[in-house]
């Protein structure tokens, strides 16, 4: 009787066992993958710092441009109001010099 009850006990505290074992290996190997995604986790935050820096350098250069652009837009629109003013005055001139030839 006795030995029975210890063989059930013995069985079932061997099963146990094992599930526990089992469950180690799994922490471990979780643990293993986890820190393998740790290594890639670092990896890609050097790649994104790179593209941020990248990307900021880029943006700062396209601002100086833009200003740049700006400032000849500016020029050219001076330039456009010159020449317009320039040709409505020839225009003027012109219209009285016909008015005087008629």
């Amino acid at each position: 009787m006795y030995q029975n009850l210890y063989q059930t006990k013995y069985e079932a505290i061997d099963v146990e066992s094992q599930s526990i074992v089992k469950g180690l290996e799994r922490l471990a190997e979780a643990s293993a993958g986890v820190e393998e995604l740790k290594i890639e986790l670092r990896q890609e935050d050097i790649k994104l710092k790179e593209a941020s820096d990248l990307t900021e350098k880029f943006l700062k250069e396209l601002e100086v441009e833009n200003k740049k652009a700006q400032i000849k837009a500016d020029e050219v629109a001076i330039v456009t109001q010159g020449c317009e003013a320039q040709r409505n005055q020839i225009q003027t001139e012109s219209d009285e010099a016909y008015k005087d030839l008629e």
